[in-house]
């Protein structure tokens, strides 16, 4: 059979040419859904207005409560929201095609032109939602759309850092409840024309994470929506956590990953400042440039016996790093890993690697005592 690598958020897939299963996509978005926190504080901040979804302006609480007219559970409410947004804003291509014309984005704008892309959409959706005390978050990550072939999903050449999809999420009845008006909407704005197609899907309404992982795949450092919070479980399957998978999610806390993965990119968790607990598999052989750069929470963490290579500036700006354990299988770090980590001893083996670079690098370096044998041979 033959196999190839398809690029799949922080991960390479390795899955079969002749059918794509869905399987490994679900566990990821459901990785990142399942680690959003439901606290009464993060709610709380998403019932608020914020930077382009103008919840307070008095034109979108009218028109929010002329939406939700009559409608007793919140739940109905955010599906009409949701169904109006689709039926009332064009799609707006002009703007898509032409990167250099000014979008429209904010929810504000996007009310008052009856158009906008997939950040409009989504900020209107949200303010309405918050306008009537419902809180909406913004959700980011990749989709394919109609116009791209499911391969293109799997097979992005930018970085993971950017994202090409927005939709909305709101927090009714203790769970966060999916809703993409963009995708729903069947609106077309182009070359200055109006057009409907035909009537909006309410396929889009609190989907599934199955249905979403079919074409919508999250993007876990997209810092305006709280996930990861706590302990993230990289779903098994995952082979590499890519440049810059979690760079600056000031939110995310610990890490686990699985023994499927075999690198941690370059600045892969960067800047994660609340970043604490860190389990890296035997798996891992190598760890790239600036992988945890300034992750100023990190206390301590073991190097497995599997990894050769520390990459460049991997731990700079480490500030509360008091110890690494690196073992005798590393072979390579590079001279700056350790800039503005004041604070960090090498524990390690006798006659290693590791101890030639603390003596000539003047780190502390204490013998490692742990009762992994393997470690030190």
């Amino acid at each position: 059979m033959l196999v190839f690598v398809l690029v799949f958020n922080a991960a390479y897939f390795a899955v079969a040419a002749s059918s794509r299963n869905n399987e490994l996509e679900y566990q990821w978005n459901l990785a990142v859904y399942s680690s959003k926190s439901t606290d009464e504080a993060t709610y709380s901040e998403f019932e608020q207005p914020s930077a382009n979804i103008e919840s307070d302006d008095p034109d979108i609480i009218a028109l929010a409560h002329s939406i939700v007219k009559g409608i007793k559970n919140d739940y109905e409410k955010a599906r009409a929201i949701c169904k109006w947004v689709s039926e009332n804003i064009w799609y707006d291509f002009d703007c898509l095609e032409d990167k250099t014309k000014r979008g429209v984005n904010s929810a504000l704008d996007t009310y008052q032109s009856k158009r906008g892309v997939c950040v409009g959409y989504s900020n209107l959706t949200a303010a309405l939602l918050r306008a009537i005390d419902i809180p909406a978050l913004i959700a980011a990550g990749h989709s394919v759309r109609e116009t791209r072939t499911s391969e293109d999903f799997f097979d992005l050449s930018e970085s993971f850092r950017k994202v090409n999809h927005v939709w909305t999420e709101a927090y009714i009845d203790g769970r966060w409840v999916i809703m993409d008006a963009t995708w729903a909407s069947k609106n077309v704005y182009q070359n200055g024309t109006y057009s409907r197609k035909k009537a909006s899907s309410q396929a889009f309404f609190d989907m599934s994470l199955r249905d979403l992982s079919k074409s919508h795949r999250y993007s876990p450092n997209y810092s305006a929506a709280p996930y990861p919070v706590d302990e993230f479980k990289v779903p098994y399957g995952v082979e590499s956590i890519v440049d810059y998978a979690f760079w600056r999610n000031a939110r995310i806390r610990g890490i686990t990953m699985p023994n499927s993965v075999k690198s941690i990119g370059n600045a892969a968790f960067g800047y994660c400042t609340n970043l604490k607990d860190v389990t890296i598999p035997d798996s891992v052989s190598s760890i790239g440039d600036y992988a945890f750069f300034r992750c100023t929470s990190l206390n301590s963490i073991i190097i497995p016996n599997s990894v050769t290579k520390i990459g460049k500036k991997a731990f700079s700006g480490c500030t509360e790093l008091k110890t690494i354990h690196i073992p005798a299988s590393v072979i390579s770090i590079d001279k700056n890993v350790f800039i503005g980590t004041p604070h960090v001893t090498i524990i390690g083996c006798a006659d290693s690697y590791a101890q030639s670079y603390a003596k000539a690098n003047s780190i502390p370096f204490r013998l490692d005592t742990r009762s992994v044998p393997s470690r030190c041979r």
